[in-house]
């Protein structure tokens, strides 16, 4: 998984940059959003039925995950705090850094305590549910203000 990653990367990210940019991000990141959701049936698939070739193909949609966590979350806060983005992106930042440091950790206390992988798949969709959900708030906020 790890390879293809690292190799879709290189196709993934033009492609949500092009996207992003043309786009803007009230009309691209749900889009991107959705798809990273994807990824987590493919990989409760490769679990149920122990086929590889679900958990391979997961990839290409868990990189889209790490463009959204990364150049997404700075585009959204772009968006939303427009002028103030420098003041503000400081303070997202940190504590995008701090939920992040507890991230892995976190996933694997989730495993180790339900000894199954579609717990954890689970709970990877509730959270894209939520960060889709501040999506549409948050730019609902600023379009209505």
């Amino acid at each position: 998984m790890e390879t293809i990653m690292t190799g879709i990367d290189i196709l993934i990210t033009p492609v949500f940059a092009i996207t992003t940019e043309k786009f803007g991000g009230t009309k691209s990141l749900p889009v991107w959003l959705f798809l990273g959701l994807c990824t987590f049936p493919l990989l409760i698939l490769a679990t149920v039925k122990h086929e590889p070739i679900f958990a391979l193909v997961s990839a290409i949609g868990a990189d889209i995950l790490t463009d959204i966590y990364g150049p997404g979350e700075q585009i959204f806060a772009k968006d939303i705090l427009g002028k103030d983005f420098a003041a503000g992106y400081s303070y997202i930042n940190s504590i995008t850094y701090l939920v992040g440091a507890f991230a892995v950790p976190a996933v694997s206390l989730v495993y180790e305590l339900s000894l199954n992988w579609n717990v954890v798949f689970i709970l990877g969709i509730i959270l894209l549910i939520i960060m889709l959900s501040v999506l549409f708030w948050g730019y609902h906020k600023v379009e209505y203000k």
